[in-house]
C-alpha cells in the first residue's frame, strides 16, 4: 500500500510539474501577445473617439468627413496650382527634366529620380498628371514615369523602416517585411505592365 501510494504521489508530483510548464508557458505567449498589442496601440495611437457618447461620436466622425473633403478641395486646388506653374516652366531647363524626353525606359528613370527627390510619389504623380493633361509630356510617357514614381518610394518606405530600429525588434521586423512586400508590389508591377505598356 505504501508503495502503491508513492507511485502515485511521483505521478501527481511529475503531472504538476507538467501542468506548471503549461502554465507558464502559457503565462509567456499571453506576455508576447500583450507587448505586440501595446506596440500596436502605441503606433495606431490611442482610439479618442470610441468611448464617447454617440451623439459627440457622431459629431466627431462627421467633423473628420469634413476635413477629408476639405483637405481634398485644398489637394485639387494644389493641382491647379501645379498645372499653371508647369505651364510657365514648360520652357526652362526645369520642364525640360520632365518634357524632354519620348523614351519610355528614360521617362521610368525620371519618375524614379523625381520621386527618390522630392520623397513623395504623390507629388511627382500629380506633376506628370498636369504635364500630360496640358499636352506637354506625351501620355506614352507619361505612364512609365508614373511606374517609375512607384519605384522611387520604394527607397522612402524602406528609410521609413529603418526609423523603426529604435522601436524593437519586433516593430522593426514588421516595419521591415512591410517595405519589402510593398517593394516586391512595384517591382511587379513594372515587370509585368511596362513590357506591355511597350508592345502596345
Amino acid at each position: 500500500g505504501k508503495v502503491e501510494t508513492k507511485q502515485k504521489g511521483k505521478v501527481e508530483t511529475k503531472q504538476s510539474c507538467v501542468d506548471l510548464q503549461n502554465l507558464s508557458k502559457m503565462a509567456d505567449k499571453v506576455d508576447v501577445e500583450t507587448k505586440k498589442n501595446e506596440i500596436f496601440d502605441e503606433a495606431l495611437g490611442k482610439d479618442y473617439i470610441s468611448p464617447l457618447p454617440l451623439p459627440l461620436r457622431l459629431l466627431a466622425y462627421a467633423f473628420l468627413i469634413f476635413m477629408a473633403f476639405t483637405a481634398l478641395y485644398f489637394f485639387l486646388i494644389g493641382i491647379s496650382v501645379l498645372s499653371d506653374a508647369f505651364k510657365l516652366i514648360a520652357g526652362t531647363g526645369a520642364g525640360e527634366v520632365f518634357t524632354g524626353t519620348t523614351n519610355p525606359i528614360a521617362g521610368l528613370m525620371i519618375g524614379v529620380l523625381a520621386t527618390v527627390l522630392v520623397q513623395s510619389s504623390s507629388t511627382t504623380t500629380s506633376i506628370i498628371t498636369v504635364l500630360v493633361g496640358d499636352g506637354l509630356v506625351p501620355l506614352e510617357t507619361g505612364i512609365p514615369m508614373i511606374m517609375g514614381a512607384n519605384i522611387g518610394t520604394s527607397v522612402t518606405n524602406t528609410i521609413v523602416a529603418f526609423s523603426l530600429i529604435g522601436e524593437g525588434p519586433l516593430a522593426y521586423e514588421r516595419g521591415f517585411s512591410g517595405a519589402t512586400v510593398h517593394d516586391m508590389f512595384n517591382y511587379l508591377n513594372v515587370l509585368v505592365f511596362l513590357p506591355l505598356e511597350l508592345i502596345v
